[in-house]
């Protein structure tokens, strides 16, 4: 199947969508789905949303489970973006793990890490393993002053990072 769309909702009826350029299943495996250039999008309760993508993945229909593989991005709204090489997805419970090195960014700085755990319906990240955080200063005017607020709350993070705006210029 060409340009495939999976559509669902999570266990408090939050809207869960997973997109691929091709999706291929074997004819004795009804469940398992093969995907190319796979991509998860999970809108959070207050709106926001979590996309993550990679080059390869098998979807679980039956599960909701989603394996990422090759270049595994997470996006989140607030403005941040971790790259991995190996991401799990539960739909169905809206978390995300990884024990591979994972890099990220964000508004605050930069990590590098062993591995993260995303819970909280993805409003809470933790990074696991060795971790490295580079915080910034926040940007001032030339005058000195800071930015005019406000600013939208970062997700709670152990330790904090970044996201980008939503990919591809998708929307909702």
């Amino acid at each position: 199947m060409l340009d495939a769309h999976f559509l669902g909702t999570d266990k408090t009826d939050r809207p869960v969508e997973v997109r691929a350029d091709r999706a291929m299943q074997e004819s004795n495996q009804d469940n398992l789905i093969d995907l190319v250039s796979p991509e998860a999008e999970i809108t959070l309760k207050n709106g926001q949303w979590v996309t993550l993508n990679g080059d390869t993945g098998r979807y679980d229909k039956q599960s909701g489970h989603l394996t990422l593989e090759g270049r595994v991005t997470l996006f989140h709204d607030h403005g941040y973006e971790f790259t991995t090489d190996k991401a799990e997805v539960d739909t169905s419970k809206n978390i995300a793990w990884g024990n591979a090195r994972v890099a990220g960014q964000g508004p605050f700085g930069d990590i590098d890490a062993g591995g993260f755990r995303m819970t909280d319906k993805g409003s809470t990240i933790v990074f696991t393993g060795k971790a490295r955080l580079r915080l910034v200063e926040k940007e001032h005017h030339a005058d000195g002053a800071a930015p005019a607020g406000p600013f939208p709350a970062p997700p709670t993070m152990a330790p904090p990072t970044t996201a980008p705006s939503r990919p591809g210029g998708k929307k909702p």
